[in-house]
């Protein structure tokens, strides 16, 4: 049966994750050699993970099912006054909201679904988001407080942490036009906030700039995490079709399916680009023209710079004409710089670019580690230093109006079909808030 038919109850729960847990997905014995060789490539990199290992389990987030609470301890959201709606999407709306309790504003999430899916149970992957959420506790990483509902409980809000900008208006409307070290720092904490999610066995999988946030403080924080997954060793394989096509790895264009955290770092490092050029590194019209600008900068893949490139599914099927590129970075970027940054400036340090390549690289085993890159040159020794948290701009609150809504592309599609994989009872999603609740003697 798949995730999208079933219905957990109480009744068949320990089963579904039995079932889950010892799934044998019958692939062939070509792709089990193909995945035996990527997981003796990543036990060799991972190593020092090996001993946690067998505690990650996708099933992770299911697990914390097992306990209930009752569902009249959420609050009322009566108790919270609207603002204004920040923003709209397929899955939820988000408004600026003061918690009339703590005289605190937030950002209330109504969580969307339609009248059928409701009757079949809550999906399970905003069940997903909260737990992933409530697990991480980072400054670089959007906060979740606390599950809300109505009186009828039959609709639930998500209280996060209030944040007055996205990443992306910021760079759209040149507010405020960062200085070379205000960029470090904002590539400095996506590092840290990431470095911070993989060393608790969490990827991400939709890093983009308008899921990361701006705050006056100076805090970057990374939001969203729905398309967010537990990950280990081993490998498992995944969905290949996620991420927004502009910020997707190569490998996930070629239909990989044991990919890792790797994905995670290629997006960033073209949100570091889009830091330095103001707007998106690979604008595709689709899939096809996204991946021939990719190699159209980064070259052109092959067996000696991507081993096992041609084994890819894509590649197999014929899916995408690969052209003959030479890497084109330097014409991008202009290194030299060293001082403050003019607005449209595609200009870059030498460390600067060295950095980027590491974080663009086709073949993921060879891509820079979150790790690694903070200890980079370019944020641990260039001048101009990286800019002090204390010390970054303000800007007058983005978020304090409605944004029109935004275009998810084919995005949207894609995910409205993986967000409502698999049900769960209304009350067994709240249990995790209890759960929470206890763990930090509230």
């Amino acid at each position: 049966m798949e995730d999208s038919d079933y219905l957990l109850t109480p009744e068949n729960y320990e089963q579904y994750v039995n079932d889950k847990t010892n799934n044998n997905d019958g692939s062939s014995s070509s792709e089990n050699d193909s995945y035996n060789q990527k997981l003796d490539i990543y036990n060799d990199e991972n190593s020092e993970r090996k001993d946690h290992s067998t505690h990650i389990k996708q099933t992770d987030y299911e697990q914390k099912l097992s306990s209930f609470f009752d569902i009249n301890s959420c609050r009322d959201v009566e108790r919270f006054k609207c603002l204004n709606k920040i923003s709209e999407g397929t899955y939820g709306t988000v408004y600026r909201a003061l918690d009339l309790d703590t005289d605190e504003i937030v950002a209330l999430k109504h969580i969307k679904f339609h009248e059928v899916q409701w009757k079949e149970g809550f999906p399970v992957t905003y069940l997903r988001e909260v737990s992933i959420l409530l697990e991480l506790n980072h400054p670089n990483i959007l906060s979740v407080r606390e599950i809300v509902t109505n009186k009828k409980h039959d609709e639930f809000y998500m209280v996060m942490e209030y944040v007055e900008h996205e990443l992306k208006t910021l760079l759209e409307e040149n507010r405020p036009n960062f200085t070379l070290s205000e960029r470090k720092c904002l590539l400095k904490q996506l590092l840290e906030g990431t470095k911070y999610m993989h060393d608790n066995w969490v990827m991400h999988r939709d890093l983009k700039t308008p899921n990361i946030l701006y705050n006056n403080k100076g805090y970057v924080k990374i939001c969203d995490f729905g398309m967010a997954r537990k990950f280990g060793n081993p490998i498992k394989k995944y969905t290949h079709n996620v991420v927004t096509h502009w910020y997707r790895a190569p490998e996930l264009f070629l239909g990989e399916p044991y990919y890792t955290e790797k994905t995670d770092i290629w997006s960033l490092g073209c949100i570091f680009a889009e830091i330095i050029l103001s707007r998106p590194l690979f604008m595709g019209v689709n899939d096809a023209d996204t991946l021939d600008k990719i190699f159209r900068l980064c070259g052109s893949p092959n067996e000696d710079n991507w081993p096992g490139f041609t084994k890819l599914p894509a590649i197999k099927n014929n899916k995408f004409t690969i052209h003959k590129y030479k890497p084109s970075f330097e014409s991008v970027f202009k290194v030299g710089i060293m001082g403050g940054m003019v607005h449209g400036s595609t200009c870059m340090t030498e460390h600067g670019l060295d950095l980027l390549k590491k974080m663009l690289k086709l073949d993921p085993n060879q891509r820079i580690s979150a790790k690694d890159a903070l200890e980079h040159p370019y944020i641990s020794q260039e001048k101009p230093r990286t800019q002090a948290i204390e010390l970054m701009p303000t800007v007058p609150d983005t978020n304090c109006k409605s944004r029109v809504k935004r275009k998810q592309g084919d995005n949207e599609e894609r995910e409205h079909s993986s967000r409502f994989k698999g049900r769960v009872d209304p009350a067994k999603f709240l249990s995790i808030m209890k759960q929470n609740k206890l763990s930090k003697g509230l």
